[in-house]
């Protein structure tokens, strides 16, 4: 017996932005503006964890369990990525991109909702991507690990005669997992003595492109993400290899940055997004008074 959860939803945002004069952007106090490279790989005041499902990020020791990264907002070049079903902030295997792709990451710390959008309780995450002219032609790079892990990714990047600057990368990931897991809370017979087996797996495909000329720039995402599930989630059977869950986003973004005319100056940004979830549940047949 199988239970099978299913959420999508799929939203439209077109904002602009209009200055009548060339006006500063306002500056984020330094105190509260760290900026992080691939070299560095921690933010003071920041951990993460992860329920063999997914990755969630607590900040200065606030990290309520089930809250989904709710509090915490998410973007790529100024796009949302926490989802309009969960408001959740993808930030383990289900995040979109490789990380070859970032070239700097970009968190203010406290409550910016009112200059960023809902979920800027605890922080802003903006992860900057690198743009074609950093990749110089096509790379390809694979890697393997323990655990069953194996990783490639493919991209190809160039600034073109006449000022078009074009990045396309795509990537798959899959790990195994660990062989066996212990659970005390399942230290049973009836459950294995707490040990599951195998049942640890995980895996993403994504694509990415972006382009910009002049004040023009575009950029599109998806990914599908599937993990088995050790732990028996909403009382399903304890190491069954059909508890799953299956995460899908996508999304296009067009901006434009620039003059508008008549001393008009400002952005003009719409995107289209996309997100489904999907998860399967073995459960028990309970057999009822009466029932054959």
């Amino acid at each position: 017996m199988n239970m099978t959860l299913h959420s999508s939803r799929t939203w439209l945002l077109v904002a602009f932005t209009m200055l009548r004069t060339a006006a500063a952007t306002a500056q984020t106090p330094a105190s509260e503006l760290t900026t992080l490279t691939l070299e560095e790989r921690s933010v003071r005041g920041f951990y993460t964890t992860y329920d063999r499902n997914y990755s969630y990020v607590g900040v200065r020791g606030f990290g309520r369990p089930g809250d989904y990264n709710t509090r915490v907002l998410l973007l790529v070049d100024g796009h949302r990525l926490n989802d309009a079903v969960y408001d959740q902030a993808p930030i383990g295997t289900d995040f979109p991109l490789d990380v070859s792709l970032i070239e700097r990451v970009e968190v203010i710390r406290g409550p910016g909702s009112s200059l960023y959008g809902t979920s800027a309780f605890f922080a802003v995450i903006n992860i900057i991507t690198r743009n074609g002219a950093d990749r110089r032609g096509l790379q390809v790079n694979a890697e393997a690990g323990n655990l069953g892990t194996g990783k490639a990714q493919a991209s190809f990047g160039r600034l073109f005669d006449g000022g078009v600057d074009l990045l396309v990368a795509g990537q798959t990931y899959r790990s195994a997992g660990s062989s066996e897991l212990y659970y005390p809370e399942y230290d049973s017979p009836d459950t294995a003595n707490g040990i599951v087996r195998h049942v640890d797996g995980d895996g993403l495909e994504g694509l990415f492109a972006k382009s910009s000329i002049g004040n023009v720039s575009a950029a599109a995402a998806y990914s599908r993400r599937d993990k088995t599930i050790p732990t028996a989630s909403f009382g399903s059977v304890f190491g069954d290899h059909r508890n799953r869950t299956w995460d899908a986003r996508g999304y296009v973004d067009v901006q434009y940055n620039g003059s508008f005319g008549g001393g008009w100056n400002g952005t003009a940004r719409g995107s289209y997004d996309h997100y489904r979830y999907d998860g399967n549940y073995a459960l028990r047949k309970v057999l009822l008074r009466g029932s054959p």
